[in-house]
């Protein structure tokens, strides 16, 4: 077994290209190790130990952490519960003796990571260690005199403190000894590996233990420092603890800042002619890091600020002062997202950093200091990069700026340098108007009109392509602020006539960022565009023939952007008869000329937004093609989210995935049943997504791709019940795993959306446990809402970060009011059958939500039950008792402070009314009229317009409602002027037409 396994590793560490042998070899190795794990755990403990093949052991080392921790990757089945006893207890002796013979390094420590993650996994349970040897192990490599056992040991450590740290409670002085020797070891490595086990132990400790270790940070600075002095990349990993506590801990630093921004200044400012580029940019990183954690630490001190700006600048002007030809003329095919040079990586760097500090710190702190350092740049005489980097960092600015003067001395100030002798200046101009187009739309437009326009259109005549290509794409974003009536027919064909000269002649990127502002040229002339519509067409299809190599991916994607976009813009006759054309050459591109092999393919983008430009204006016509364009379609979203198990999938490009699914939501949207044929391949797609953890926009979409899939099956209810099924028990796994509040609400949204559409579907025991799953999670809501208020009072918490749990309260709040609509909706759909279910809301739920102490989004979750069980349950079902007291619920509600409570209760009284028995109604119709009347009589506060509106109709409505439905149990003589008075309802929707038909048969 032993060779076999060594042949099948070799295949996957060797240089082997062939994916489908590398992926055979994976199989045969799963299989081997589900078959016989005890055979196949001793031989990989054999080779590992005597194999001379260092790929070998560096793939046996990983492997053996990922198959017995129970925190390795999803993918990986952890087989350690299928070991026998003698096989467990060989491993933790074998691992151990590797440790003091393996000579590399980098095995070294990913044989450490093996036992600190398996430790941890056994030690987790603090009650059941089923590794007590493991701790005296560790302590006594520490007392070892070989250096690479004690950094073994912290490298165990590490991984210890950060999956099992309750193992520790009871050894903190141990820990402050070890940590305190370990920084004050003369050797790097020992350093390095002990800072790194005390980053693992700040972030997982509360902030009241951390203060315990804060007497380290003074020798964590000086370990640093002196660390950078003989290794930098050493420096680096130093720096990289410190962002990583700082992301998590960043209070940590609180008291020993100005040690750490002194000690990042030294080395970017005062040494930086020796310190590399990598250990700069981390530095700053962490410092910016903690700054927009703790923006306090500076916000008042504006030295500060100006000291943290000057170090961003440092990089943006670290650049090289020659100007090569690749960056005037880049090759045909060249990428500036792709292929970018180290030095505009710099600049980047620099501007994302500027962003984060005006976004955390504030504009009004940040600002003032912002204008100093760039009047002073923008002033150098001798060095043009100060002013490049001047002119790029105000590109950022231009979503923070909210007064129009400001705005137009910014832009005023930067025009003068369209004129300057370096392009990468001139690039920079039209860089910075590109950005603040975007970022300042429409207020940059409507203080230029044309005038900014005619300037930009005189740029694309500039003599280098860069700036060409810059000039474009900065024509492109200005445009797309614009109002139609800001550009007139002589402009139009001016543009036009550049435009194409660039197209037919420019090198690729001013071909492609031509096309981008013809596009966006074609959406603002709309009208206007018709006469020169017909000759863009033609000359925009012939790109597809003429330009058919690699190279020009780029170009074709902008010309399914532009053609598409023109397919919004202009009316439908004029835009149909080329609709054949671009569906076949998107589904020749599709097809033929995406590279499966590149996932960076920019091709893949515009084909997804192609096809949903095209979906929402033409879907019945596009539904003949819909067999040529779906598997093709299929093909390359499953090119984008790579399906590795059943439930696991791997995702290269995160916006592409999102742009995919936002796709297939457009095409389930408008293609409805006729997109039922590919439900269940959709299905298949999608699912996985739902849980996807690496990104809450990709979960967030695809859960709500689901209710519109079982609309599509809405003709054949068998199916759509069985789908439904499916789908509430992918979005309840989704809910229970999800962290992030907004997407739970997302989740349940789409939940209670796929049982609207369905009907009553479940049976009585299915609703019973959907019942208990709902209660379950507004239970934990609550207790995660109950943190939130209870971390407000703690006294270490500063102001933005009560911010941050007040937000959270909201989510949890907004979470609560999304379960009560679900819960709507069960009522709604299955009636009868949610009566046990609306007894225990009604007994534990209802009392704690319309308490009097509780917040108006609770009391809006409380009258949204109400209103829900009044009109879907009914007297019929709930009795007398209950009525009484919903009744006096609305009543004291629709009194509320709260515009938005005050609405739902105003609802909820029409409701009432409607389905009171008429018998029995004068005994609620004084309150219910007195409610209302005083609720119509409370003035309009700082609420919205629109939202007094919808409230004030709501009431007026619901007295409507009394009217129409208990006319014999009012004085319809007093009621009835009261009513007209009141007239006409502004907020007019379907619910009331019924109540305007009772108006005319007055009238």
């Amino acid at each position: 077994m032993a060779e076999q396994i060594q042949k099948i590793i070799q295949n996957l560490v060797g240089n082997i290209q062939n994916a489908e042998i590398q992926k055979q070899a994976e199989n045969s190795l799963k299989q081997i190790s589900q078959q016989d794990p005890n055979s196949f755990v001793i031989n990989l403990l054999t080779l590992l130990k005597h194999s001379e093949n260092k790929d070998i052991r560096t793939f046996i080392a990983s492997h053996l952490r990922k198959i017995t921790s129970k925190f390795s990757e999803q993918s990986f089945t952890c087989i350690w519960e299928s070991l026998t006893p003698e096989t467990q207890s060989a491993i933790k002796q074998i691992l151990f003796e590797l440790i003091k013979i393996e000579q590399t390094s980098s095995i070294r420590n990913l044989i450490s990571s093996c036992i600190g993650e398996l430790g941890s996994s056994l030690l987790e349970d603090t009650q059941n260690n089923q590794w007590p040897e493991l701790l005296p192990q560790v302590w006594q490599l520490f007392s070892q005199e070989s250096i690479h056992l004690q950094e073994s040991a912290f490298k165990i450590l590490s991984n210890l403190l950060t999956f099992a740290s309750e193992n520790f409670e009871k050894n903190q002085n141990e820990l402050k000894v070890l940590f305190q020797n370990g920084l004050n070891n003369s050797n790097t490595q020992i350093k390095v590996s002990c800072i790194e086990a005390i980053g693992a132990y700040i972030c997982v400790l509360e902030p009241k233990e951390q203060k315990n270790y804060q007497f380290l940070l003074p020798l964590i600075f000086q370990s640093l420092y002196q660390v950078t002095q003989t290794s930098q990349d050493d420096g680096i990993k130093i720096l990289e603890v410190l962002n990583d506590i700082a992301e998590t801990e960043p209070k940590y630093f609180n008291e020993n800042f100005e040690d750490l921004f002194s000690v990042v200044w030294k080395l970017n400012m005062e040494e930086k002619e020796k310190t590399e580029k990598d250990l700069k940019e981390i530095g700053t990183e962490t410092i910016t890091t903690i700054i927009t954690r703790i923006p306090k630490l500076i916000r008042q001190n504006p030295q500060y600020i100006q000291k943290l700006l000057e170090l961003v600048y440092s990089h943006m002007v670290d650049i090289e002062k020659e100007i090569e030809s690749d960056w005037l003329s880049p090759k045909e095919g060249f990428s500036e997202e792709i292929e970018e040079d180290s030095d505009f990586e710099s600049v980047r760097f620099g501007m994302n950093t500027i962003d984060k500090i005006i976004e955390s710190v504030g504009d009004k702190e940040t600002l003032p200091a912002l204008w100093a350092i760039i009047g002073k740049l923008l002033e150098t005489q001798n060095d043009w990069r100060y002013i490049y980097a001047a002119i790029m960092s105000l590109s950022q600015v231009g979503q923070y700026v909210e007064e129009d003067t400001v705005l137009k001395s910014v832009i005023d100030k930067i025009l003068v340098f369209l004129q300057h002798q370096n392009p990468m200046i001139r690039y920079s101009v039209l860089h910075t108007i590109s950005q603040i187009s975007e970022d300042a739309k429409p207020t940059l437009q409507e203080l230029y009109k044309s005038n900014l326009t005619q300037i930009l259109v005189q740029q694309l005549n500039d003599s280098v392509p860069r700036v060409v290509s810059q000039a474009s794409e900065a024509l492109a974003t200005y445009l797309e602020g614009l109002k139609s009536e800001d550009i007139d027919q002589t402009q139009i064909e001016k543009i036009l006539q550049d435009l194409f000269l660039l197209i037919n002649k420019g090198i690729s990127i001013v071909k492609e960022k031509a096309v981008f502002a013809l596009g966006s040229l074609i959406e603002l002339s709309k009208d206007k565009f018709l006469n020169y519509f017909d000759q863009c067409m033609i000359s925009l299809f012939d790109i597809f023939s003429q330009y058919t190599q690699k190279e020009y991916r780029q170009l074709r994607g902008n010309t399914i952007e532009c053609i598409t976009l023109a397919s919004q813009a202009v009316p439908k006759e004029n835009f149909s008869k080329y609709l054949e054309k671009i569906v076949q050459t998107i589904i020749y591109l599709q097809d033929q000329q995406i590279d499966s092999q590149n996932k960076i393919d920019p091709l893949k983008s515009y084909v997804l937004t192609g096809w949903q430009r095209l979906s929402l204006n033409y879907s019945s016509q596009l539904v003949s093609y819909l067999p040529n364009i779906i598997p093709g379609i299929y093909k390359l979203v499953e090119q984008i989210v790579i399906k590795k198990t059943e439930d696991e999938v791997e995702i290269y490009n995160s916006d592409d995935a999102e742009l995919a699914l936002g796709m297939l939501e457009v095409f389930i949207q408008e293609f409805g049943s006729n997109f039922s044929s590919y439900v269940e391949q959709t299905t298949k797609l999608i699912t996985p997504l739902c849980t996807y953890r690496y990104s809450e926009n990709i979960r967030d979409t695809a859960s709500k791709c689901l209710p519109g899939l079982v609309k599509c099956a809405e003709k054949e209810p068998h199916i759509q019940q069985n789908i439904v099924r499916y789908f509430i028990g992918i979005l309840w796994d989704a809910a229970n795993k999800e962290y992030d509040s907004e997407v739970m609400i997302a989740q349940i949204n789409a939940m209670k959306s796929c049982i609207e559409n369905t009907g009553d579907f479940m049976t009585s025991e299915e609703l019973v446990n959907l019942s208990q799953k709902t209660v379950k999670l507004l239970l934990d809501s609550d207790k995660r809402k109950a943190e939130s208020e209870k971390w407000k009072t703690e006294q270490e918490v500063d102001d933005d970060e009560k911010e941050i749990y007040e937000e959270e309260v909201h989510l949890e709040e907004d979470l609560q009011v999304q379960i009560a609509e679900l819960i709507g909706v069960l009522f709604k759909t299955h009636k009868q059958k949610t009566l046990p279910f609306a007894q225990d809301l009604y007994s534990e739920v209802l009392p704690k939500v319309i308490d009097t102490k509780v917040s108006d989004k609770m009391h809006k979750f409380g009258i949204f039950l109400i209103d829900d069980m009044v009109e879907f349950l009914g007297f019929e079902f709930l009795g007398e008792q209950k009525w009484d007291e919903f009744l006096k619920a609305l009543s004291h509600f629709v009194l509320d402070k709260n515009i938005q409570v005050r609405q739902a209760a105003a609802y909820g009284l029409g409701i009432f009314s409607i389905n009171t028995p008429v018998q029995i109604f004068p005994k609620y119709s004084s309150v219910i009229l007195k409610a209302l009347s005083d609720s119509a009589q409370i003035a309009q506060g700082k609420e919205k317009d629109k939202n007094f509106g919808h409230c004030r109709d709501n009431i007026i409505s619901s007295i409507g409602k009394v009217l129409r439905y208990q006319f014999d149990s009012v004085n319809v003589g007093e009621l009835l002027p009261f009513w007209v008075k009141n007239l006409p309802l502004k907020k007019i929707n379907r619910k009331l037409f019924s109540i305007i038909n009772f108006q005319a048969s007055w009238c």
